[in-house]
């Protein structure tokens, strides 16, 4: 799973987001444990940092080490897994 936090703000911190973000990642990790191998997180605004602070607690130590975040458009443990032309331009693609 790959999701692109470009343009993310505080406009999309509340509780209401935070509570799905919370919800989301808990059916992740108990009904679909072994099917998530890796969750990356590019564009990660530093703002990003406190509403996943307050996700991480919740999350088993498993779960969050397959979530890999950066503040960049692309990062280096995604490159080998995703062909160079399925890369999206947006992403650092052809």
């Amino acid at each position: 799973l790959v999701l692109d936090l470009k343009g993310f703000g505080a406009r999309h911190l509340h509780t209401a987001m935070l509570r799905s973000l919370v919800h989301l990642f808990g059916i992740g990790q108990s009904k679909y444990p072994e099917s998530m191998s890796r969750i990356f997180i590019l564009n990660a605004p530093t703002l990003f940092s406190g509403a996943w602070n307050a996700i991480k607690p919740v999350l088993n130590a498993r779960t969050r080490r397959k979530i890999i975040m950066t503040n960049k458009a692309m990062h280096e443990d995604l490159s080998p897994l995703i062909p160079p032309q399925n890369v999206p331009q947006f992403l650092g693609g052809p």
